[in-house]
C-alpha cells in the first residue's frame, strides 16, 4: 500500500513540536482507503492478539448487534468514533478557516481508539483485517445482511488522526497511545439505570413478575426509577425490583454489585435454568406477602414495608429458601411469606429490638439501621426475618 491519502479537517494545534490531531468524518465504506486494517509490525500484532479473547469477541458481537438494531429498528445508538495514529512524519498544510490538510500513507496508520468498533464495522462490511479470525462472506451472508451493510457503508464515522510533524510518531509511541487509550476506565458505571433505559432481559423479567403478582392493585411500580419517593404513589421502584431479582437468584453478592449484565448474558449463577426456576418462587412469595401487608401499605407510608432495604432482604430470603429447600421450595416459600407478612413493619414496632442490625434513633422512638452498611443491613434483615418465620 504505497498510495497517498489526503484528509482535511479541524486540527488541535499548529505547533509542530507537539503531537497533534486532526478530526474529520468518513463514510464507513471509505475506511480501508484511508487507514490500515492490519498491524504496523510484530509488536503491534502481538498486542492486537488480545482481541481474540472470549470477552472481546462478545463485546464485538454486542456492538454489531447495536449497529444492526439502529439500522433495522431505528434504535438510538452512540455515533461511531475511531482514533488512529500515524507512524512517521506526514505532510501538513494549513487551509482556510482553521482547516488542515494532511498527506500520508495509509499503511503507516494503526487503530488506537475504538478498536472493537472498527472490528465490528469490518465484520459487517466484510473488510479484510488481521484483528480477529473470520471467514470470508458467503453469497448467503451478502444477501441476508445486504440492507444493513448498505446502510452502514454510508454511515459517517468520526475520525481522529494523531500525528507529529516535527519528530514523527514511532511504533513505540503508537503502542503507548494504544495501551493508554484501551486501559482507561472512563465509562460511567450505572448498570441499573442503563438497563432501565433499554429493553434488557432483566427489565422484561421484572415487568413480567410485577404483572403476575398484580402489583398495580397494591400501588404499582415506579418505572425507570432507582428509588421510591414519598410523594410518588407506587410502592416500589423498578430499580429495587431489579436488585431484588438479582438477590433472589444469585444471593447477596450479585445483588450488591448490580450484576445485571450477568443476568442478561446468563453468566455465573444466572443460568437460564436458575432464572426460570426462581421466577415462580418470587411470584408466589410476593402474592402471599403483599396480601398480608396490604393494610399497612395503605395506612403507613413511613414503615419498613416501603424500605428498599426490606424489599431487597425479601429477595435474599427467597434465595435462602430455594437453597435450603430444593425439593419443596414452593411450599416453604408460601409458609415463610405468610409468616412474615403478619409482622408489624412500622419503625416503632418493639420486635425490631431483637434484630442485630437495628437500633433506636436518638429520640428513642423509631428503629434504624445500625450496621453501617447497605449490604450488611440487608443481609441482617433477611437473617432476622427468616429466623422469625422458623420460630413462629
Amino acid at each position: 500500500m504505497n498510495e497517498i491519502a489526503v484528509l482535511e479537517g479541524l486540527c488541535s494545534s499548529t505547533r509542530k513540536e507537539v503531537d497533534r490531531s486532526i478530526v474529520t468524518h468518513l463514510l464507513a465504506i471509505e475506511l480501508p482507503h484511508f487507514f490500515s486494517m492490519h498491524s504496523l509490525d510484530a509488536h503491534s500484532e502481538a498486542l492486537l492478539q488480545s482481541l481474540h479473547s472470549k470477552l472481546n469477541v462478545e463485546r464485538v458481537a454486542q456492538i454489531s448487534k447495536q449497529m444492526k438494531s439502529a439500522t433495522t429498528d431505528g434504535f438510538k445508538t452512540p455515533l461511531l468514533s475511531l482514533t488512529f495514529a500515524l507512524n512517521g512524519k506526514p505532510a501538513v498544510k494549513e487551509k482556510r478557516q482553521g482547516f488542515t490538510e494532511i498527506k500520508y500513507q495509509p499503511s503507516n496508520t494503526m487503530i488506537i481508539g475504538g478498536v472493537l468498533e472498527l472490528v465490528a464495522i469490518a465484520k459487517v462490511l466484510g473488510f479484510d483485517h488481521s484483528f480477529n479470525p473470520t471467514r470470508k462472506l458467503t453469497k448467503n451472508d451478502v444477501l441476508k445482511n445486504s440492507d444493513i451493510r448498505q446502510t452502514l457503508a454510508k454511515t459517517p464515522i468520526q475520525i481522529t488522526l494523531v500525528f507529529n510533524t516535527d519528530s514523527g510518531l514511532s511504533s513505540n509511541d503508537i503502542l503507548q497511545y494504544y495501551s493508554q487509550m484501551n486501559s482507561r476506565e472512563s465509562q460511567l458505571k450505572a448498570p441499573l439505570a442503563t438497563n432501565m433505559l433499554g429493553r434488557s432481559a432483566i427489565v422484561e423479567y421484572v415487568n413480567g413478575i410485577a404483572k403476575d403478582i398484580e402489583l398495580e392493585q397494591y400501588g404499582g411500580i415506579i418505572r425507570s426509577s432507582l428509588r421510591l419517593n414519598k410523594s410518588e404513589q407506587g410502592i416500589v421502584a423498578e430499580g429495587t425490583l431489579i436488585k431484588l431479582v438479582l438477590g433472589a437468584i444469585g444471593g447477596a453478592s450479585p445483588q450488591d454489585k448490580n450484576k445485571t449484565e450477568d443476568f442478561n448474558t446468563h453468566k455465573g449463577k444466572f443460568s437460564i435454568h436458575s432464572i426460570e426456576q426462581t421466577r415462580p418462587h418470587i411470584i408466589e412469595f410476593f402474592k402471599v406477602w403483599l396480601s398480608g401487608v396490604q393494610e399497612q401499605l395503605k395506612n403507613d407510608r413511613d414503615g419498613f414495608h416501603y424500605s428498599p432495604s426490606l424489599w431487597l432482604a425479601l429477595g435474599l430470603i427467597i434465595n435462602k429458601v430455594s437453597i435450603e429447600n430444593p425439593s419443596d421450595t414452593k411450599q416453604e416459600i408460601t409458609l415463610v411469606a405468610d409468616s412474615i407478612s403478619k409482622l408489624d413493619y412500622s419503625k416503632s414496632a418493639p420486635h425490631w429490638a431483637n434484630c442485630s442490625v437495628m437500633e433506636l434513633d436518638a429520640k428513642g422512638s423509631e428503629y434504624k439501621n445500625s450496621s453501617g452498611g447497605g449490604r450488611s443491613f440487608r443481609v441482617g434483615l433477611a437473617h432476622y426475618l427468616y429466623n422469625l418465620s422458623k420460630d413462629s
